[in-house]
């Protein structure tokens, strides 16, 4: 199977929720987008704009021919000097565990209770806070607000457009959607570039081998991704269980039955390696874990 890699930056539009864990009455979110909401999106959106069916069964069979015709990465926030960066060069990606200051800058938080309109007051424990991405940095007193945009790669089987939908996702990805509190107008983000053999990983000192989708991380460089969890004493950081829903052929949205574990974006990676993009959107392996 053969491969094109792109570069994918979204202007964002409003606040973004990705969620990350509940903490008391705090929603928290992930600073940046998984690949596994990226892949839900552009099912979303395929199912919905270029099929007859909008059933469960519709959005499994789009869903798994996702997942064996393309590989996604994540979504990273960056600002930029231009109004509309076309390449990675224009971008100032910034990741969460190079800035000390990243929670201010990008993170912000919004309360909401329910009412109760039999007495005329707010429902008792209906206090919620849902922390989220700024559409804009937070202002310092010498510095302007900018915009935040959001930056990774995605790869492509050239024989994609051989597809009766599929080959549709240039445009479908040009109106998606990312996270929670979607109806609230939340998630909402503009296609700037979708740019051909530009690589983010590439930018970050990472190797591409698209022929047979190969990463190469070098000595005390930090994963761009989830990894799944190996025996392998290069890693130096704590894991995760990577919960996530998945629709029945009913249409019912269940917790998947074995998530995966996993080492999260940010890890530190003590030697070279090599990683796969596996099926499973978003996820990376170590390549010596499968021989």
């Amino acid at each position: 199977m053969s491969w094109e890699h792109y570069l994918l930056v979204f202007r964002l539009k409003s606040p973004l929720h990705i969620g990350l864990r509940k903490v008391g009455n705090l929603m928290q979110t992930r600073p940046y987008v998984p690949g596994r909401v990226l892949w839900g999106a552009l099912t979303a959106r395929l199912v919905r704009d270029y099929s007859n069916k909008t059933n469960g069964d519709t959005y499994q069979k789009i869903g798994s021919s996702l997942k064996k015709n393309f590989r996604f990465g994540y979504l990273w926030p960056a600002l930029c000097e231009k109004e509309n960066p076309q390449n990675i060069e224009d971008l100032e990606v910034k990741f969460h565990w190079k800035n000390n200051l990243f929670d201010y800058y990008f993170l912000d938080c919004y309360s909401g209770t329910a009412l109760d309109y039999t007495l005329v007051s707010t429902a008792e424990g209906s206090l919620h806070h849902v922390e989220f991405i700024r559409p804009y940095t937070r202002l310092l007193p010498d510095q302007k607000s900018k915009q935040v945009y959001l930056v990774g790669d995605i790869f492509v089987n050239k024989d994609v457009t051989k597809h009766d939908i599929l080959k549709f996702w240039p445009e479908a990805i040009g109106n998606v959607q990312f996270g929670g509190e979607r109806a609230y107008g939340w998630g909402r983000v503009e296609l700037v570039a979708c740019k051909e053999n530009e690589s983010l990983l590439e930018k970050e000192g990472y190797d591409l081998s698209p022929d047979d989708l190969t990463i190469t991380a070098p000595e005390k460089s930090r994963l761009l991704a989830h990894l799944k969890a190996t025996n392998s004493s290069r890693f130096r950081g704590q894991v995760e269980v990577l919960t996530a829903y998945h629709m029945r052929e009913s249409g019912e949205l269940r917790l998947i039955s074995s998530p995966p574990i996993a080492f999260p974006p940010g890890t530190m990676v003590t030697q070279n390696s090599e990683f796969i993009l596996s099926e499973e959107p978003g996820l990376w392996e170590l390549k010596e874990d499968n021989f």
